[in-house]
């Protein structure tokens, strides 16, 4: 009989005990849908990096398109037009739409998808802390 003294306790981790059914199960979650809320933070972390990092040059970038479509309006070599069919069938916008309608429709869709909101600003917030 070897006796080598008590047996060492193994320590207790964070995720010792974790299971990923466990975890689903608790919050009524299936994995899709754990994998659609994943994918929206990481789009909100994606949106708070680019944004930390580069929003200067995309303001410069864009003003500096605008004076070069208006000097070569004045200049009288092209001309811009704005289709707003186009517009309205990418984003449901129409020109006559007024900015209270629009933020309405925005809140509305906020608070019957709370889940994804959440999920996003918490990617967002972790993006602009890592940018």
């Amino acid at each position: 009989m070897n006796n080598l003294g008590p047996v060492p306790v193994q320590p207790q981790g964070w995720f010792s005990g974790f299971s990923w059914g466990n975890f689903l199960q608790r919050f009524d979650l299936s994995a899709n849908t754990a994998t659609e809320l994943v994918s929206y933070v990481g789009v909100g972390f994606a949106c708070g990096f680019l944004i930390k990092r580069y929003l200067r040059s995309v303001i410069i970038l864009f003003l500096a398109m605008f004076l070069l479509i208006k000097v070569v309006e004045y200049m009288g070599v092209g001309f811009f037009i704005f289709n707003w069919d186009k517009f309205k069938d990418m984003t449901g916008i129409a020109p006559t739409d007024t900015i209270d309608g629009v933020t309405r429709v925005w809140f509305a869709w906020a608070q019957s998808h709370v889940t994804h909101v959440v999920c996003v600003v918490v990617g967002f917030i972790f993006g602009t802390k890592v940018g």
